[in-house]
């Protein structure tokens, strides 16, 4: 016994001949949670009109080639100890003394050498605190000093970090 079945226009579908305008998702019950990496979409392999599924996981080697920022974070470094504000791809923050922070990667950088840029507030400057050779590609560290020269804690900062993963 076979199912058929009919889209929300009363359209007839069958695995041979349905075409994506007979998909109907308006309807749909929304995913309600994030996407995650075994979620699935449908893509058209090659554009040559066969249609595949693939999951969400695969997104990030087609994504992560582009340059996007591969991690970033907001923090209050005056608070003791320093708080995360809004991160991506942050495991957890490390407060390592005065202006001296951590930032550990959830996901590390496929390489050492990946850029960043950090901006510190009212007066100071943020720099890489190389504690490694190479820098480690789990983490980044960072100092936050005043143009005086001496390190201090800051409440606005935030560091965005790009590379491969």
């Amino acid at each position: 016994m076979g199912w058929t079945f009919y889209n929300s226009n009363g359209q007839r579908l069958n695995t041979s001949t349905t075409l994506i305008d007979n998909l109907d998702i308006d309807g749909a019950t929304d995913i309600g949670a994030a996407i995650v990496d075994a979620d699935l979409f449908i893509i058209d392999d090659g554009a040559g009109g066969t249609n595949r599924k693939t999951a969400a996981s695969r997104l990030k080697t087609y994504i992560g080639s582009s340059g996007i920022a591969k991690g970033w974070a907001s923090w209050d470094g005056d608070s003791s100890p320093a708080a995360l504000r809004e991160s991506f791809n942050v495991a957890s923050l490390d407060d390592d003394g005065t202006g001296v922070y951590g930032l550990n990667w959830t996901v590390a950088m496929d390489g050492a050498n990946y850029p960043s840029i950090g901006m510190a507030f009212a007066d100071s400057y943020m720099s890489a605190k190389n504690t490694t050779t190479p820098f480690p590609a789990a983490s980044a560290e960072v100092t936050v000093t005043e143009h005086g020269g001496g390190v201090v804690d800051r409440d606005s900062l935030t560091l965005v970090a790009f590379g491969d993963q």
